[in-house]
């Protein structure tokens, strides 16, 4: 299932929290089977690095995206390397996660890959960075 962009530009934390519980209405409801793989595309959203950090904390904090999420797709919004912190944790909660599109930010590749090389050693997670 791929859950994708809402609004373009979502500007504000009150936006950001409306597409969460357009999420969370999905996959908590009776018509979503819990062992789906979930994509999320937020993709040109401009969330920056408060939107990033409002993301990943609503990802962990969700049972079901936490355990089902393959593909996050945060390319083009303007965060910097101040969210790689959040989204490594991601890394490490969301077990079935094999790819997180960081492409079009604030980064530079050695940033990233700086930041992930923990995980870029045998891992199956691929990463977008530029």
């Amino acid at each position: 299932m791929r859950l994708s962009n809402w609004e373009s530009a979502i500007g504000t934390s009150n936006h950001i929290t409306n597409a969460f519980d357009e999420i969370e209405n999905i996959i908590e409801g009776p018509q979503f089977p819990k062992t789906w793989s979930i994509t999320l595309n937020f993709e040109g959203n401009y969330l920056q690095d408060k939107g990033v950090e409002l993301l990943v904390d609503f990802i962990k904090g969700n049972d079901t995206l936490n355990s089902n999420v393959v593909k996050i797709d945060v390319s083009n919004n303007r965060f910097t390397k101040e969210s790689l912190d959040a989204m490594k944790s991601l890394l490490e909660s969301c077990t079935k996660l094999t790819c997180l599109d960081l492409s079009i930010n604030y980064l530079s590749a050695q940033e990233v890959d700086a930041a992930f090389a923990e995980f870029t050693r045998g891992s199956a997670v691929q990463f977008s960075a530029i």
